[in-house]
């Protein structure tokens, strides 16, 4: 009788454990869903301020998440669109303008954000920098004279310079890149 007593014990005893083990694993399963940050279509437009004060659209804007390899760029009218999550850092940068941050709130009730973000000039100045072929103006001068400039050369640059040539050119070659 003890063996038939000890035996139910038993087998209860591993339901039981079976039973806290789901329930264990389903808890866990559950707060790591509502850790998880909610995604969100963030989408705007990027613009900057002209003298005049009014606002234009900035093209070509580099829209990155911080810390990822995610991201977008402005539309030739400034717009763009990406998927990010509450709580994302947004960085915004453009040449010649400053670099912007933009947290994304985590705390939006709404899955679409729309954002307009103002973007500022930046200054930059660099020293002048003058770019020679040679080390000196000597060693440019012993270069330029020492320079074999046959007939055929020259012939070849008149012909290629000459007014008709030039005018002929500015009426068939088109302005754009084809």
């Amino acid at each position: 009788m003890l063996d038939s007593a000890h035996l139910y014990c038993t087998r209860n005893m591993k339901n039981l454990f079976i039973i806290l083990m789901t329930l264990t694993g389903l808890v866990s399963f559950v707060q790591a869903q509502e850790e998880t940050r909610r995604v969100i279509q963030f989408s705007g437009v990027v613009v900057t301020e002209d003298e005049f004060g009014e606002m234009i659209p900035l093209a070509y804007t580099s829209i990155g998440i911080k810390n990822t390899s995610r991201g977008t760029h402005s539309e030739v009218d400034g717009f763009f669109s990406l998927v990010a999550q509450a709580g994302d850092t947004l960085l915004f940068s453009r040449i010649g303008f400053r670099p912007v941050e933009h947290v994304i709130s985590d705390t939006l009730q709404s899955k679409i954000y729309s954002w307009y973000q103002v973007m500022s000039q930046d200054d930059l100045l660099l020293p002048q920098a003058v770019i020679y072929p040679w080390p000196d103006r000597e060693h440019y001068k012993i270069e330029f004279l020492s320079m074999d400039v046959s007939n055929e050369l020259r012939k070849r640059a008149e012909e290629h310079l000459a007014a008709e040539v030039l005018q002929r050119a500015q009426y068939e070659v088109h302005a754009d890149g084809e």
